[in-house]
């Protein structure tokens, strides 16, 4: 799944091209999607920074490329809210692991995105 980012608004809401994490325009890969009953759907991406996969609105893109991999499931939040990717990414703690750079969970991260872009 892709997205183009079609919108990026400042702490004033006034437009902008780039804020650092995206570009106006430019298409980036779908890593896993959320629904939040509250924030509505989050899409968790690689930003322009190309090294931190970190959660976005989806109100600021358009699909581009509308398939869902292969890898991802459909998990029910006990909060009621749903999350959409690879199943070894909706393991409890995943996350956590991962951006404290645990070695298992780096490696895991990297083997999930690769499947997706192949």
């Amino acid at each position: 799944m892709r997205v183009r980012c079609t919108k990026l608004l400042d702490n004033q809401g006034k437009p902008l091209e780039s804020d650092g994490w995206l570009t106006v325009g430019r298409e980036y890969m779908v890593l896993c999607m959320y629904v939040d009953a509250s924030r509505g759907v989050l899409l968790r991406l690689m930003g322009d920074d190309k090294f931190t996969p970190a959660m976005f609105s989806g109100e600021l893109f358009e699909i581009t490329e509308q398939t869902i991999p292969n890898c991802w499931i459909v998990k029910k939040e006990n909060c009621g809210d749903f999350s959409l990717g690879p199943k070894a990414w909706s393991e409890t703690g995943f996350w956590e692991r991962y951006f404290d750079r645990e070695e298992k969970a780096v490696a895991i991260f990297h083997e999930q995105r690769d499947l997706m872009s192949s």
